[in-house]
């Protein structure tokens, strides 16, 4: 019972910025550490952590190897968007699992259960 009510709890974050998914919005985004999301209006469709998120917005931007991803990206319904918290090295591991795991992004390869 414990496990089934923290996978239904809503684990605690808060986002620095939105912007959307386009190529002057890269300007926008820091040369720092965090967790991302890529959503647009389904909901939440990839999680990923990095140590640059400027430098992993311009990958997904212009070099997607996530093949879910990649088609998402393509095809999005409303405006696809970009978001981030900020967040050092060995917080984002733990934090990035609890937000695929209540989130369930369809995109994310890997799933933590």
């Amino acid at each position: 019972m414990d496990s089934l009510k923290l996978l239904n709890e809503t684990p605690e974050f808060e986002i620095a910025e939105t912007v959307l998914f386009g190529r002057a919005e890269s300007l926008l985004v820091p040369n720092q550490a965090g967790i991302y999301f890529i959503h647009d209006f389904r909901g939440v469709l990839y999680i990923g952590r990095t140590e640059n998120l400027k430098e992993r917005f311009d990958q997904h931007r212009w070099n997607c190897k996530n093949h879910r991803l990649r088609k998402v990206l393509k095809r999005s319904v409303g405006d696809l968007q970009f978001s981030w918290m900020l967040i050092d090295f060995p917080q984002q591991i733990q934090k990035e699992k609890e937000l695929v795991r209540y989130f369930t992004p369809p995109c994310n390869i890997i799933k933590f259960k």
